[in-house]
């Protein structure tokens, strides 16, 4: 706990993710009472309401470091089975259910390693706070890119949503970002740290990908309704759980330059 909470730069960075949160909360708000006379949210200002409820569980993840790495799995499992039971009675459904299940616990068990990722307990909470920052940011880039950019479907049976815009949009924030946030509080080089974040983008764009497919399969457009703008915990963990092993089997393999 004490040391997430005396890592002055992980604070700093936190800082400035509450930050941009606040300004892009009242952003929101406003275009919302401007444009939109007072009307029912848009989805992007609940994903940003959501993320005030999402971040403080991230942290005490963070704090209470690595314990609550298996709390936090075994939440999200017991999550992702309530979610998935309410489909299993329907016979088609039961393959694509089975598949998400499985997916999801395999990658996210990759969150457990993070304890020895590398030579000090504090570079291991810092690498998993860099995991869920530019898995997140990489989520929202490719849904702003997308809504006001997107003209290009990449796969419109799967997710009339995705759009090439919104894909390299993302990508390209996630490397500038993940340039930023590494030199601070990673031993990497730029030119890594600009691959790295290219590899989360599209890793974590993938697994959205993934999960978009299942749904179709079983003519869903959310696995519920548990976060508002976001969907079910699967709508939330989508990306993470390719994400995860990506930045692990990343980091392995650079392990002389950590």
């Amino acid at each position: 706990m004490l040391i997430a909470l005396s890592d002055a730069a992980l604070l700093h960075t936190l800082g400035y993710v509450l930050g941009f949160l606040t300004i892009a909360s009242a952003f929101s708000s406003w275009q919302i009472k401007i444009r939109n006379k007072g009307k029912a949210y848009s989805t992007l200002h609940d994903q940003i309401c959501a993320w005030w409820i999402l971040t403080p569980i991230l942290w005490t993840t963070l704090m209470f470091f690595p314990f609550s790495l298996y709390a936090l799995l075994g939440l999200i499992a017991w999550l992702t089975l309530r979610e998935l039971q309410a489909y299993w009675q329907t016979q088609s459904a039961r393959m694509p259910v089975s598949l998400a299940f499985v997916i999801t616990m395999l990658g996210l068990t990759f969150l457990l390693h993070f304890q020895n990722i590398s030579d000090s307990v504090q570079q291991d909470i810092r690498w998993l706070f860099y995991l869920f920052l530019i898995t997140a940011a990489n989520d929202v880039a490719q849904f702003i890119f997308g809504k006001l950019l997107g003209k290009n479907l990449i796969a419109p049976k799967l997710s009339p949503n995705k759009t090439w815009e919104g894909l390299w949009g993302g990508v390209m924030l996630s490397c500038a970002l993940s340039v930023a946030i590494g030199l601070a509080l990673t031993s990497l080089t730029w030119p890594l740290l600009a691959v790295l974040g290219g590899v989360l983008a599209l890793t974590g764009f993938a697994g959205d990908l993934f999960y978009s497919s299942i749904k179709r399969r079983m003519s869903i457009k959310d696995f519920s309704n548990l976060i508002p703008g976001h969907g079910g915990i699967l709508d939330r963990v989508d990306s993470l759980v390719f994400t995860t092993p990506s930045l692990y089997f990343f980091l392995t393999s650079v392990h002389p330059y950590l």
